[in-house]
């Protein structure tokens, strides 16, 4: 069989299973080791898949995660609003949520992202089932119980009155006793509500911080951490630019090329559950050229991939005579 052109590797490089950028590595090309070309080199056909910039919150890598694959599967979703928080101000992470006898993980630095994992109520971020009465509702639905039961009595002697005159004054004598009852009542209903409106100041009470469990995203610390503190000022803030992976996912190179636009070996993956941030909008990938080469090292076949703006990481390659 006629031989293959020869190529040689102008810097490190994946050398992938099948042609594009996101298959499994079959190992790294590294700069000077040649090879034969088998196919190629020629532009892929562009998928329709999307991409998003940004930065894993773990490790602090940059890179383009696929968020949509090109069969539309979702591998990465913007978080859910209230799911991920941002620190805005240094704050102390604990591990209980008392202020008075908790203890101090560590300190979260401005910019750390921090997933919500329960609220002061002790509900999880994603329970959704019925809050129970509070204690204001019960006292509202017992006043309005017992000013319905003083216009019953009031209604009753009202009745009596109409239908027996001779028992004039047994009427007038209950009239005086309910009208008696309602005046008593209705100061009950006063002292009651005025309890019910120092118990909700209490609870609105600037002097009162908010709290939560929280999970760090950079090394998965769990803890609780203030959100709003006693004078309203906010500790952390609710994030619109942070989305959570859903399915294991290479997160490739900002510059779209393989290990030599990345700086190391090998491909980076981001599992499900974790966090990345996006620095920019949606976007498809950009064109590229793919080609089938087969490594004289050890005969490791695959397809080597670049952006078609880029410059391709090999060069034909000539034996010595």
């Amino acid at each position: 069989a006629a031989s293959k052109p020869l190529v040689r590797c102008t810097g490190d490089a994946d050398l992938r299973g099948e042609r594009g950028n996101a298959s499994e590595v079959v190992r790294p090309l590294r700069s000077g080791e040649l090879a034969e070309m088998l196919e190629g080199p020629e532009q892929d056909v562009i998928a329709q898949e999307l991409v998003i910039r940004g930065v894993a919150s773990s490790g602090g890598a940059e890179g383009m995660l696929v968020c949509r694959a090109a069969d539309g599967t979702v591998l990465a979703a913007a978080a859910a609003p209230g799911r991920v928080l941002v620190c805005r101000s240094a704050i102390a992470m604990t591990d209980v949520q008392d202020l008075q006898s908790c203890k101090v993980l560590r300190k979260i630095a401005v910019g750390e992202a921090l997933e919500v994992l329960e609220t002061p109520s002790g509900k999880s971020e994603t329970d959704e089932k019925t809050e129970p009465k509070t204690e204001g509702q019960e006292e509202v639905e017992q006043k309005t119980e017992d000013k319905d039961k003083v216009e019953e009595q009031k209604s009753d002697v009202a009745e009596k009155a109409d239908k027996d005159t001779d028992g004039k004054e047994q009427v007038d004598q209950k009239a005086c006793d309910a009208a008696k009852a309602d005046k008593e009542t209705e100061g009950k209903v006063q002292v009651e509500q005025k309890a019910g409106d120092a118990a909700k100041a209490d609870k609105e009470d600037p002097e009162v911080c908010t709290r939560l469990r929280l999970r760090a995203c950079r090394d998965k610390l769990e803890g609780w951490a203030t959100v709003q503190g006693t004078q309203g000022f906010a500790y952390l803030e609710q994030s619109s630019s942070h989305y959570i992976v859903a399915q294991r996912t290479e997160l490739r190179p900002p510059t779209g090329g393989g290990a030599a636009a990345g700086g190391t070996a090998g491909p980076r993956w981001m599992e499900a559950g974790d966090v990345f941030e996006a620095k920019g909008a949606e976007e498809p990938p950009a064109p590229r050229m793919s080609c089938q080469v087969r490594a004289v090292k050890d005969a490791a076949r695959g397809w080597l991939s670049w952006p078609c703006s880029g410059q391709p990481p090999l060069e034909a390659y000539q034996l010595p005579k």
